[in-house]
């Protein structure tokens, strides 16, 4: 086969190639339009129907069988830091974010409880 014979076949395949590499790209086009326009309905959707920030709903306002705790804690022989780092470890253990606990008092299990184990252990 002469090179006159091939080159019009190589050009036929090869805007086949290229044919089908443009369709491919206007269906990914299409698609990625039709998911974008998709999402974005459903987002409206949702963003309307969360409250604009500041705004006081039902849920919002705390109902009057629970009562609101003042956020005062009582810390019975332990320093403020001991306390802190306390509360980040079960926060961190437990999975709960540390906004969301409440803690009302956190006392040391010193040496007095340890005494009294240790004498019990003896008898």
């Amino acid at each position: 086969m002469t090179i006159t014979e091939a080159l019009p076949i190589a050009l036929f395949i090869l805007s086949v190639v290229f044919g089908l590499l443009g369709s491919v790209y206007l269906l990914i086009f299409c698609f990625s339009g039709i998911i974008r326009f998709v999402s974005n309905k459903k987002a409206s959707a949702v963003l309307s129907k969360v409250p604009a920030p500041g705004s006081i709903t039902d849920e919002s306002v705390p109902s009057g069988s629970e009562p609101i705790y003042g956020g005062s804690m009582k810390l019975r022989n332990v320093d403020e830091q001991t306390a802190a780092l306390i509360m980040a470890i079960i926060s961190d253990e437990s999975g709960i974010p540390s906004s969301e606990l409440i803690f009302k008092s956190i006392r040391l299990i010193g040496e007095e409880q340890t005494k009294l184990s240790s004498k019990e252990a003896a008898l």
